[in-house]
């Protein structure tokens, strides 16, 4: 038999950012160990026409992030964004929801092709 001892937990206060989307980070962390990042980036160059902003790649983890978080709709962007941990975890801000339309409405026109690519990239590294 396997003897458990108590498990001991500290609460308290801190100052520290913290977030109730902790476990978003993993698949952030799967899109960059992958390669998805860096392919997202080199096939929706087209959709991002001037150089600032969020990437590409940025663009589309934040959505993924989203339907992790379970969000609703685009404009559930808005309490990921204003949340201090999950910035903290990802060095940025997620996108806003008016960010994501603009994305959205370019990939759209611009960047199925590039989308489709990625997406058959990352199914062939599975199997």
């Amino acid at each position: 038999m396997i003897r458990q001892d108590e498990l001991k937990v500290k609460v308290g206060e801190t100052k520290s950012a913290v977030t109730g989307f902790g476990g978003v980070s993993a698949l952030v962390g799967v899109a960059y160990q992958t390669g998805m990042v860096d392919a997202l980036d080199s096939r929706l160059q087209q959709v991002k026409r001037r150089c600032r902003g969020y990437a590409p790649s940025a663009s589309v983890v934040d959505l993924m992030l989203l339907l992790c978080a379970g969000g609703e709709c685009i404009d559930d962007l808005a309490v990921l964004r204003e949340d201090r941990g999950l910035r903290r975890l990802l060095g940025r801000r997620v996108m806003a929801p008016s960010t994501a339309h603009d994305f959205l409405r370019k990939a759209a026109g611009r960047g199925m092709a590039g989308l489709a690519a990625v997406r058959r990239q990352a199914l062939g590294s599975m199997a």
